[in-house]
């Protein structure tokens, strides 16, 4: 099954809450995945977890970046989230600063494990930051989460806007890989500032009668 692009969004906390909360919608397309980063303003990943409606957000583990405004950014995802419109929540224990997150949601997506492969970035200074990530899976689509402390970030080579313009905002690479093989995203904005970024390769799901073929062979 083909991965396509559903939605994405933005929520930021207010000054010192110890959560973020908004409205999301989902479409009711199969294999669905809803993926998030979240920059903890305390300076510390203190996000303890989150819901999206009724389903729960799993953290993806190992993935940490610093921001450029020393935010610490993590990545939170959820399988076949309920579609339609549902509250998302995002919980942690520090109270200063604020909890920004940047959301994109797919369809067609693996259901099985998450992310297929990932890096992080970051840049002390400049107006642009390039990001190289190598997919594992075949048809694999690429994600960028990207902050800077210069300006709205705007696509650059490689890379589709997909979340509202700001500092802070989600990109992808707008189709599948295929083979896989080394693939760069860029991000852009104006006045020279730090900057951060976290790549992810998102798998396709895998088709039932395939699944059932690779069981048989002992795969």
């Amino acid at each position: 099954m083909a991965i396509a692009f559903d939605n994405a969004g933005a929520i930021d906390s207010a000054d010192n809450a110890t959560s973020a909360s908004g409205a999301y919608t989902m479409s009711s397309g199969a294999n669905g995945i809803l993926i998030l980063r979240a920059d903890d303003g305390s300076g510390t990943d203190t996000v303890t977890g989150g819901s999206y409606g009724a389903a729960s957000l799993s953290k993806a583990a190992g993935i940490s970046v610093t921001a450029g405004d020393g935010a610490k950014g993590s990545i939170w995802y959820c399988f076949a989230p309920p579609s339609g419109s549902n509250t998302l929540t995002l919980n942690r224990s520090g109270s200063s600063g604020k909890l920004f997150l940047r959301i994109l949601s797919y369809i067609g997506a693996s259901q099985i494990s998450f992310p297929d492969n990932y890096g992080t970035n970051t840049g002390a200074s400049g107006t642009s930051l390039t990001t190289f990530l190598t997919p594992s899976a075949d048809n694999s689509w690429l994600l960028l989460f990207a902050e800077d402390q210069g300006g709205p970030a705007s696509a650059g080579t490689g890379a589709t806007a997909r979340s509202a313009s700001d500092n802070r905002r989600a990109f992808d690479n707008g189709g599948p890989i295929s083979p896989p093989s080394s693939n760069s995203m860029q991000f852009t904005w104006s006045s020279s500032a730090a900057s951060s970024a976290i790549i992810l390769s998102l798998a396709p799901a895998v088709a039932s009668g395939r699944r059932r073929t690779l069981m048989g062979v002992g795969t």
